[in-house]
């Protein structure tokens, strides 16, 4: 009698094991779909924004634009060589607007100025000679490759940070593959030649910050910002992309903890080209 009980005990346990394995697979096929949608649902649809782009530890590395000569805004900077590569030393000339390179420019309009096809690379400028000159960014002292510059779609002088040199068009000549120097800001015979004008090239920008939230109670608040259209493309662009920023309260029961620096949480931006 026992080993009767035992054998119909074995037989009726297979139907069960048969029946968990659907489901088992239906959970799992559940839970990759909702990971999916998650995934989805943390990226803003850009329209036609092309957010800010970020190095591979977080620095902003500027908006994409032309650098017109403000005299003749449809002649532009172009980096002399080889479309395909890009090496230490080569010459920054004037040309056609059509056929000149992107830079990437610092929106708050200090700092680097990258070269777009190959961001490693930047605008520099030697001390002691009248050179201009495309160098890796990191390779260059940095009081070299850091300038003030006007902000889309501003015009004004680009200046080596820090110093009186600023870039210049040796006599106005705007002749493809006449090359740009550093020159003497003050010099009122170049005043003309040294006004530069930044022309945007993506349909949306960053907008200013929003206040801070003053909700503390989670020891945390946080700032939005949106992309919005810029105002050389008219205001028919479509902007969706948005970045919020988290840092700790300054508050007697959460103590000071906005130290370590912000634990941003860029959702969009660092996501897309």
């Amino acid at each position: 009698m026992q080993n009767a009980e035992q054998k119909t005990a074995g037989v009726s346990s297979k139907p069960c094991q048969k029946t968990m394995w659907p489901i088992f697979m239906l959970l799992a096929a559940g839970l990759l779909l909702v990971a999916a949608m998650l995934v989805h649902s943390s990226l803003s649809d850009p329209g036609d924004a092309q957010p800010r782009r970020l190095a591979a530890g977080g620095p902003e590395l500027g908006e994409p634009a032309l650098i017109g000569f403000a005299s003749n805004p449809d002649k532009c900077w172009k980096v002399l060589g080889p479309k395909t590569s890009v090496s230490n030393g080569l010459a920054v000339a004037i040309w056609d607007c059509q056929h000149a390179d992107k830079f990437l420019v610092p929106l708050s309009g200090s700092g680097m100025i990258r070269l777009e096809r190959d961001d490693q690379f930047c605008l520099n400028a030697p001390g002691g000679a009248h050179t201009l000159q495309i160098w890796q960014c990191n390779g260059a002292p940095n009081t070299n490759v850091r300038f003030e510059l006007p902000t889309p779609p501003n015009k004004g002088v680009i200046r080596r940070s820090g110093d009186s040199t600023c870039v210049d068009l040796p006599s106005g000549d705007t002749t493809n593959g006449r090359k740009v120097q550093q020159w003497d800001c003050d010099d009122p015979r170049a005043t003309i030649n040294l006004q530069w004008i930044v022309k945007a090239t993506s349909r949306c920008i960053w907008d200013n910050w929003e206040d801070w939230t003053d909700d503390c109670r989670f020891c945390k608040k946080r700032r939005v910002r949106r992309y919005v259209p810029h105002e050389d493309f008219g205001l028919d662009a479509s902007c969706h992309a948005q970045e919020t920023e988290v840092v700790g309260c300054e508050t007697p029961e959460c103590g000071d903890k906005s130290s370590g620096g912000h634990n941003a949480e860029a959702k969009n931006e660092t996501l897309m080209a």
